[in-house]
C-alpha cells in the first residue's frame, strides 16, 4: 500500500547507523535558501591600508639585481608546482618588481613579518607589486593586502611589514580550519572529468553554502578576514572578495588558470577555460536561479554596472582577450537551474581523521561526486523509473530543477499504481529540489 510521508528518510542516515559510516565532514552539507536584504547588487571591497614611514637615515639599495633571484615555488595541495602562467599579475610586472614580488611571497608563506626589498622600487611600482601579490595568491589568506612600508628621502621603498588579520601564533590553527573546510571540496571536484564540470561543482557549492554578509556591510566593517578566502570557506559568510578569492583558490588547485579582478569597490574572477578567457562573478550569481554572470566575455562583463576594472586588472584583461562564448553557462549547460546536478552528499563521507597507511592519504567512503538524474516533469520520472531495476527498500533520488514541479510529481506518485513505494522526502537546493522515495516491492519488474 502506498503511503506518503514528509518526514526525512535518507540513505545516508541508514548507512551511518548500519555500517558506522562517518557523518563528520567539516564542511557544510545542508543548504538553505538565501534571500538578500536588497535587490541592489552587493559590493564591499575594502580599501587596502598602506602606512608609509620615512627611514630616519637613507638606506643604500642596489639599483638592479645582483646575481640570480631565488625564485619561490607556488605549490598546489598535491605538491605540484603551479606554473608562472597562472600568476597573471606577476606577468605584468617589470624585472625589479618581480624580484620584490618573489621575496614578499616567500616571506608571506613563511609567516614572516615582512622583508627588505632586494631592489629599490618607487612607491607606485611597490603598490602595484603588492596588489599583484595579493591578487595572485589566495592561499595566503591570513593577509588581506594591507601593509606598512619604509622609504628613503628619494622616495624609494626599502622594506615593508605585512598587516595580517591573523596573529602569527594562531596561523597553524586557522590553516587547519581552512584545510578541513576546503580539502574535501577539492578532492571531489578533482574527480570530475572536465574543466566545466569542475568549475560548476565549485561555483554551485560556494553559492549554496555562502551567505552574503549584509550585516558587516551595513556596519562598515568589511576589511581583514572578509576580504579573504577564509571567510567564505570556513565561516560560510563573506563579501565579494571572499567569494572571489575562494573560487580562485579552488581553480588554481584544480589546474584551471584563474585570478582576481578588482574595480576598486567590487571583486570578481577571470579564468581560462578550454583555451579561452572569461570572467565570472560568483557573488552576483549567488541567489540567482540561472547564473547570469557565469563565463562572460570581457566585453560582456565590462558592460555590466560596477564591473569596470582598475588599471592593474585591466592590464591582465587586455593581455588575455576573450575569443569565444562556447563556455558560457547557457551555451554549455542550457537553462538548468542553479545547483543541478550535484547533491554534495559525498562530502558527508569524507573523513580526514582516518588516515590510511599511505603517507598523506585519507580514508574515505565515496570516491566520486554524486551526480543526480535530472527530472523536469512526470514524464521524465516515468522514464527514469522504467530504466531502474528497483527492489524492496531501494531509494530513488533525483533532481527537480523547478520546485513548483515537485507537487505534480508527488501527485502522480500517489495516484499511479504501477509500483509500490513509501516515504518520500524533499530537500531544497536553492530554487530546486532533490527528491527521493523508497520502493516497497519489485512490483512491475
Amino acid at each position: 500500500m502506498k503511503k506518503f510521508c514528509s518526514k526525512p528518510f535518507t540513505a545516508v542516515f541508514i548507512l551511518a547507523v548500519i555500517f558506522n559510516f562517518p557523518l563528520l565532514a567539516q564542511v557544510k552539507t545542508t543548504f538553505t535558501k538565501e534571500v538578500r536584504k536588497s535587490e541592489e547588487k552587493p559590493i564591499a571591497l575594502a580599501k587596502t591600508e598602506r602606512i608609509e614611514e620615512l627611514n630616519k637615515v637613507d638606506v643604500a639599495v642596489p639599483k638592479k639585481t645582483r646575481g640570480a633571484i631565488d625564485r619561490y615555488k607556488k605549490l598546489n595541495i598535491w605538491g605540484k608546482e603551479i606554473p608562472d602562467s597562472f600568476l597573471f599579475y606577476r606577468n605584468t610586472l617589470n624585472k625589479n618588481q618581480k624580484a620584490v614580488y618573489d621575496t614578499a611571497y616567500k616571506a608571506l608563506m613563511k609567516n614572516e613579518e615582512g622583508a627588505s626589498l632586494p631592489v629599490g622600487l618607487t612607491e607606485d611600482e611597490f603598490f602595484d607589486t603588492m596588489d599583484a601579490l595579493v591578487y595572485d595568491n589566495p592561499e595566503g589568506f591570513w593577509w588581506a593586502g594591507s601593509y606598512k612600508y619604509w622609504d628613503n628621502s628619494d622616495g624609494i621603498v626599502t622594506s615593508f611589514k605585512f598587516k595580517n588579520w591573523v596573529d602569527s601564533s594562531e596561523l597553524e590553527q586557522k590553516y587547519e580550519e581552512f584545510w578541513n573546510a576546503t580539502s574535501p571540496i577539492l578532492f571531489y571536484a578533482s574527480k570530475l572529468p572536465d574543466e566545466m564540470s569542475k568549475i560548476k561543482y565549485i561555483h554551485d557549492y560556494i553559492c549554496l553554502s555562502t551567505e552574503y554578509d549584509d550585516d558587516s556591510v551595513e556596519a562598515g566593517n568589511t576589511g581583514g578576514k572578509l576580504q579573504t578566502a577564509f571567510s567564505c570557506a570556513v565561516d560560510y559568510k563573506a563579501v565579494c572578495a571572499g567569494y572571489t578569492t575562494l573560487f580562485q583558490y579552488y581553480m588554481q588547485n584544480l589546474g584551471i588558470p584563474c585570478t582576481y579582478i578588482s574595480s576598486g569597490s567590487h571583486a570578481w574572477n577571470f579564468l581560462k577555460v578550454n583555451g579561452q578567457f572569461y570572467q565570472m562573478d560568483v557573488t552576483w550569481n549567488d541567489t540567482e536561479v540561472i547564473p547570469p554572470y557565469f563565463n562572460l566575455t570581457h566585453e560582456e562583463m565590462q558592460s555590466v554596472k560596477k564591473h569596470t576594472p582598475k588599471d592593474i586588472s585591466k592590464k591582465v584583461i587586455d593581455a588575455n582577450p576573450s575569443t569565444g562564448k562556447e563556455m558560457s553557462y547557457l551555451e554549455y549547460f542550457g537553462a538548468l537551474l542553479e545547483g543541478s546536478p550535484y547533491a554534495y552528499k559525498e562530502l558527508m563521507f569524507y573523513d580526514p581523521e582516518k588516515s590510511s597507511k599511505q603517507k598523506g592519504a585519507v580514508k574515505i567512503y565515496k570516491n566520486t561526486p554524486e551526480i543526480l538524474n535530472i527530472v523536469r516533469n512526470v514524464d521524465e520520472l516515468k522514464i527514469l523509473i522504467d530504466q531502474t531495476d528497483y527492489y524492496d527498500g531501494l531509494i530513488l533520488e533525483f533532481f527537480v530543477p523547478d520546485e513548483n514541479e515537485v507537487d505534480n510529481i508527488v501527485k502522480w506518485l500517489k495516484e499511479d499504481s504501477t509500483f509500490d513505494w513509501h516515504k518520500g522526502h524533499r530537500t531544497y537546493v536553492g530554487n530546486s529540489v532533490i527528491y527521493n522515495f523508497t520502493f516497497d516491492s519489485s512490483k512491475g519488474h
